[in-house]
C-alpha cells in the first residue's frame, strides 16, 4: 500500500512537470 501511494505521488509530480513544461513551451509558441 505504501508503495502504491509513492508511485501515485511519484506520478502527480511527474504530471506537474509535464503541465508546466507543456505550458511553457505553450507560451513560447504563442
Amino acid at each position: 500500500m505504501q508503495y502504491q501511494s509513492l508511485e501515485e505521488e511519484t506520478d502527480m509530480k511527474l504530471l506537474e512537470e509535464r503541465i508546466q513544461r507543456d505550458g511553457i513551451v505553450r507560451e513560447g509558441n504563442v
